[in-house]
């Protein structure tokens, strides 16, 4: 079923699972949760390394901005800050870039991450206050190439000694990985150059 997936155009777990195997001479599963050495190593390390490889870099399909929600008052009185405002962290945050007013990316606040009675809180002095943060996205058909490319390789090292006993392969993924995080922000810094380059082209136009 997977590989019918798959070759329809769809991403699995199984399938990214099958890219790292590949990547080791490993074989492929029918399933991650099989009960072979092969399926078992591949999901004790697959939710670290997905989560290790959307720490390192802003990737567009796991990019979040929402408004923050504040806690209750009787929360709030109990914390222990220097800052005035508080508001529950967002629910599958893995990263935390920014707080921000209105969701303005040019009004950046200082803020603090507490807990106050078990619940993870975000302080600041910003009322309204917007998030901007990387969510820990599960579903592979998100994912983009980069992303891909990144995470099997990355998993392929984690699993490479275990699977095959020879630390040589371990090093050269992970060396495939950092190549792939690298051309991740090569991609992003052009992207970025050209947004700025034609917003201040249309500015100009405007301005006649």
């Amino acid at each position: 079923m997977a590989d019918e997936v798959n070759r329809n155009g769809h991403q699995t777990e199984t399938g990214l699972c099958n890219m790292a195997l590949s990547y080791l001479g490993k074989g492929h599963i029918s399933n991650i949760d099989e009960v072979n050495q092969n399926a078992r190593t591949c999901k004790l390390f697959y939710d670290i390394t997905r989560q290790e490889v959307l720490r390192t870099f802003p990737w567009n399909f796991a990019h979040r901005i929402e408004r923050l929600n504040e806690v209750s008052d009787t929360d709030k009185r109990q914390a222990v800050s220097k800052f005035s405002e508080y508001y529950i962290y967002p629910n599958k945050c893995i990263n935390l870039i920014a707080v921000t007013t209105q969701g303005d990316d040019t009004q950046r606040a200082e803020f603090d991450v507490l807990v106050i009675n078990g619940i993870k809180v975000i302080a600041t002095d910003v009322s309204n206050a917007y998030v901007e943060y990387i969510y820990d996205e599960i579903n592979p058909n998100m994912y983009d190439s980069l992303f891909i490319t990144a995470f099997t390789h990355l998993l392929a090292s984690k699993i490479a000694v275990q699977l095959t006993g020879m630390p040589p392969l371990e090093q050269a993924q992970l060396q495939a990985y950092m190549q792939a995080v690298q051309l991740a922000h090569l991609h992003d810094s052009r992207e970025r150059r050209f947004n700025t380059n034609w917003k201040g082209s249309y500015l100009q136009a405007r301005r006649g």
